[in-house]
This record gives C-alpha cells, sequence and structure tokens, in this order.
C-alpha cells in the first residue's frame, strides 16, 4: 500500500516521498483577460552601469493595478503564473537578451495590492549602451508590455569586468 498524504494548504499530494501538483487553488492558475496586464511600478534600485556579465541583487515594487488577482503559481502544464522579469535592448531597441531571469511573486497578487520584490538581474556579456525593460510576463500567455501593462525602461552602460 502507498503512503499517501494531503498535504495541508497545497493542492497537491505526496506519494512515498514524491510532490505531485495537481493545480493551484481550484482548477489551478488560469490565463489573464485583457485587462488583467496592467502594472504600475514604484520605488526601484536598478543600476545607471553594471560589469558584462554580472549579476545583481534589486528591489522592485509592483502593483496591480487590474481588476484580475495575478497568479503566483502556475497551472498543472507549468503555465499562467505571473513572474517579474526584463529584457535587455540593444541602441536600436533590438532584444540583446529576450527572457531575463525570473523572479516569483511570494503569493497571489489582488487588485490595488503591492509586493516589493527581490530581483537577480544579468548584464548581457558584452559591453556596450543598452537598455534594461523591466516587466511582468504571464508564462505561455504574454508579456504585460505587449499587452498595454507597465514596465521601467532605463539606460545602463554595460562596462567589461
Amino acid at each position: 500500500m502507498s503512503d499517501m498524504r494531503r498535504v495541508p494548504g497545497l493542492s497537491s499530494w505526496l506519494f512515498l516521498g514524491t510532490l505531485v501538483w495537481i493545480g493551484c487553488g481550484e482548477g489551478g492558475s488560469s490565463r489573464l483577460p485583457p485587462s488583467g496586464f496592467k502594472a504600475e511600478f514604484g520605488k526601484h534600485n536598478l543600476p545607471t552601469e553594471m560589469v558584462a556579465n554580472q549579476t545583481l541583487s534589486v528591489e522592485v515594487t509592483v502593483r496591480n493595478v487590474s481588476p484580475n488577482t495575478w497568479p503566483s503559481k502556475p497551472n498543472p502544464r507549468g503555465m499562467n503564473a505571473v513572474h517579474l522579469s526584463y529584457h535587455w535592448l540593444d541602441r536600436k531597441r533590438q532584444p540583446v537578451v529576450y527572457d531575463g531571469l525570473r523572479t516569483q511573486l511570494p503569493g497571489d497578487l489582488k487588485p490595488g495590492e503591492s509586493v516589493t520584490l527581490k530581483v537577480a538581474i544579468r548584464s548581457p556579456d558584452k559591453p556596450g549602451e543598452y537598455v534594461l525593460q523591466m516587466t511582468l510576463v504571464q508564462e505561455g500567455v504574454a508579456w504585460f508590455s505587449d499587452q498595454g501593462g507597465g514596465q521601467i525602461s532605463l539606460p545602463v552602460s554595460v562596462v567589461k569586468q
């Protein structure tokens, strides 16, 4: 007989030490409607200069100004969680790094709520002048900046080590 226990507070089961996700909440997280991609950015300590191929930890405050709750957990197919991420663009505004490192929300973010996140940012590996575009992404769905949501665009000089 297998050892099967319910893990309190999670929609999961424990089978002989293996955690198996069967969804988040009732039926898992779902795709946001177009109105769900509205975000405002507040305080941040993003750098204006970084060393090439450097990873920094910074703080960024984001507020959900949409009428929808942003899910922090993925659905059973690994989609729909909202993460904070970024793009690096060159001088011509062409992507150099499109999928930046991801930062998870600490929990679902309801309309009107804000959160300050510790964000890891890795700079491009070549020195130059770039634009750091910080935004949110609903995994497997869309980048908030592509849906009219908020973003931070900041020029950053990337220098040699």
